[in-house]
C-alpha cells in the first residue's frame, strides 16, 4: 500500500475563501486516498502562510519525514509553492532522490508520469506569474499612497506621524540635529555619542554608535522614502540633504577602511592579494579568529559580495593550501606549446623593406613615377613593415614564454616539497615572487539533498 503525505496550505488572505479552505483541502485529499486505497502517514498544514515563502513549519516536518513517505498529495500545485524555482527544487532535489511522487488532485498529474512534469512546468509558470503580478499590484499602490505623502514604513526616531504623514517630532528633533551637525563637523561615531551624553541628550533615549551609524544612512532623513526597494523623493521635511548625507556616509567609509586595512596588515596571511573571488573577481580579504584553546585560525573572505547582496565567498587557508597543492599536482597543465621555434631575423627582413622605399624615392627624383604612383606604392610597403613588426612582436613573445615554460614546469613538479619545507614568512615571500594571481570558481557539491557551494581553483597565473 502506498504511503501518502497529505499537505494543504492557505495564506492568510485565502482563509475566508471556501474554494481554498484547510478543511475543504484536506476533505477531498482524504476521499481521494481512500478511492485509490492509498495509507495516510501524515497531515502537513500550513495555515496563514504564504506560498512565497520556502520555509514553512509544516513544509519543513514534511522534509524531514520523506523517507517515510512515497506520494506527496497536494489539492493544487500553488498550495505547494508559487515559486518556480521553489517547485523545482522540492520536486529535483527532495522528491525524486527519495523516489517520492507529486499528485496534485484538481490538476489531474503526477510526477510519476512524463506528461505530469511537462505539465508541472507550465503550471508552475503559471503560479510565478500570478504572484509577481500580485506583488506588482501591491508595490505600484504603496508607491501611489507614499506619492500622495502617506508613510507606510515604520517611523524613524525624530519624526511623527499624522494622518498618516511625517512630520519633526518637537520633543526629539534637537537631538537629531545635533547629530547630524557633530557627524558634519568631522566627529566620529564614539565621540558623537559622548557629545550626547554631555550635551543631556541621553535622556531622549540610549545613544550608542550602532543606534547612530543606522541614523546618519537613513534616507528618511533626507526627505525621502524607500518603499519596496523604490526611492520616492521629497516626500517630508528632511533634516539634512542627500549631499551631506553622502559626505557622512563616505567620511565613516574611508575610517572604517583605513582602520581595517591597518588590522589586516597586520595578519600574516600566505594567500594575501592572491586570491580572487568566484563572484565578483575581486581580491579575498584575509582574516583571523581564535579557537576556544587560543589557536588563531586564518581564513580568506569576500567583503565586497555582501554589498552587492551577493553570497559571500569564505574559504580557510589550511584548505586552500591542500587545494593550491592539488592543483598543481594534478590539474596544472603548461598553456605553451613544447616546440622548436624557427629563429628569424627581422632585422634583415626590415631592411630589405626599408631599401625598397628608398629605391622608389630615387625612382621618382628621376621622375620615373608619379607623385600618386610613390604614394600608393610607399602605403603599400608601410602596411607590410606593420605586419613583420606585429609578427616580430609575437615571435619575441613566444621566445620569452618557452623560456618561462622551463621554469613553471620545474615550479610546479618541485612545489609541494619547497612549500612544506618553508616556514609562514617565507612561503609570503615565495609565493609573491611567483604567482600573480589565483583565479578561483564556484563548484556546487550536492550534501544529500543540498547544494553547496565551495571555491575551486581554475587556474594560477606566474609572475
Amino acid at each position: 500500500m502506498q504511503r501518502v503525505a497529505i499537505y494543504a496550505r492557505v495564506s492568510t488572505q485565502e482563509q475566508a475563501e471556501n474554494g481554498n479552505s484547510l478543511d475543504f483541502q484536506i476533505e477531498k485529499l482524504k476521499a481521494y486516498c481512500q478511492l485509490h486505497e492509498y495509507k495516510v502517514v501524515g497531515e502537513y498544514v500550513d495555515a496563514g502562510v504564504s506560498g512565497a515563502k520556502s520555509e514553512r513549519p509544516a513544509l519543513n516536518k514534511l522534509k524531514k519525514d520523506i523517507d517515510k513517505i512515497d506520494i506527496v498529495l497536494i489539492y493544487k500545485l500553488d498550495r505547494l509553492s508559487r515559486s518556480i524555482k521553489d517547485t523545482m527544487y522540492l520536486i529535483e532535489d527532495l522528491f525524486k532522490p527519495n523516489d517520492v511522487n507529486l499528485i496534485s488532485l484538481s490538476e489531474n498529474f503526477d510526477t510519476s508520469q512524463a506528461m505530469g512534469m511537462a505539465t508541472i512546468g507550465m503550471l508552475s509558470t503559471f503560479a510565478q506569474l500570478e504572484r509577481e503580478t500580485i506583488k506588482e499590484r501591491m508595490m505600484a499602490g504603496k508607491i501611489q499612497a507614499v506619492k500622495s505623502g502617506k508613510n507606510l514604513n515604520k517611523t524613524p526616531f525624530g519624526y511623527i506621524k499624522e494622518n498618516g504623514k511625517l512630520l519633526k517630532d518637537e520633543k526629539t528633533k534637537d537631538s537629531v540635529e545635533f547629530v547630524f551637525k557633530s557627524m558634519l563637523a568631522g566627529n566620529s561615531l564614539q565621540k558623537t555619542v559622548n557629545l550626547l551624553e554631555i550635551n543631556n541628550f541621553g535622556n531622549v533615549r540610549k545613544w550608542s554608535t550602532s543606534i547612530i551609524n543606522r541614523l546618519v544612512r537613513n534616507v528618511s532623513y533626507c526627505g525621502h522614502t524607500d518603499t519596496m526597494g523604490v526611492l520616492i523623493k521629497d516626500t517630508h521635511e528632511s533634516y539634512i540633504t542627500t549631499e551631506e548625507q553622502k559626505l557622512i556616509i563616505d567620511m565613516l567609509w574611508e575610517r572604517k577602511h583605513h582602520s581595517s586595512k591597518s588590522n589586516l596588515n597586520k595578519i600574516k596571511a600566505i594567500f594575501r592579494g592572491l586570491i580572487s573571488c568566484p563572484c565578483c573577481h575581486r581580491k579575498l580579504t584575509p582574516a583571523s579568529r581564535e579557537k576556544t584553546n587560543g589557536e588563531k585560525v586564518f581564513f580568506y573572505k569576500c567583503t565586497f559580495c555582501p554589498k552587492e547582496k551577493k553570497k559571500s565567498f569564505t574559504i580557510s587557508e589550511s584548505k586552500f593550501e591542500k587545494k593550491l597543492l592539488k592543483f598543481l599536482k594534478y590539474d596544472f597543465k603548461i598553456k605553451f606549446e613544447q616546440k622548436e621555434i624557427e629563429k628569424k631575423d627581422f632585422s634583415k627582413i626590415l631592411n630589405n623593406f626599408e631599401n625598397k622605399k628608398f629605391k622608389l624615392q630615387k625612382a621618382w627624383l628621376n621622375e620615373l613615377l608619379t607623385d600618386e604612383e610613390l604614394e600608393k606604392l610607399q602605403n603599400e610597403i608601410n602596411e607590410q613593415i606593420e605586419l613583420i613588426k606585429r609578427e616580430e612582436k609575437e615571435y619575441n613573445l613566444m621566445v620569452e614564454n618557452s623560456k618561462k615554460q622551463n621554469n613553471i614546469s620545474e615550479i610546479a613538479a618541485n612545489f609541494e616539497n619547497l612549500y612544506n619545507g618553508m616556514d609562514t614568512d617565507e612561503k609570503i615571500e615565495f609565493l609573491k615572487i611567483i604567482i600573480k594571481t589565483i583565479k578561483t570558481e564556484v563548484k556546487i557539491k550536492k550534501v544529500n539533498v543540498v547544494n553547496r557551494s565551495e571555491i575551486d581553483i581554475t587556474d594560477i597565473i606566474f609572475n
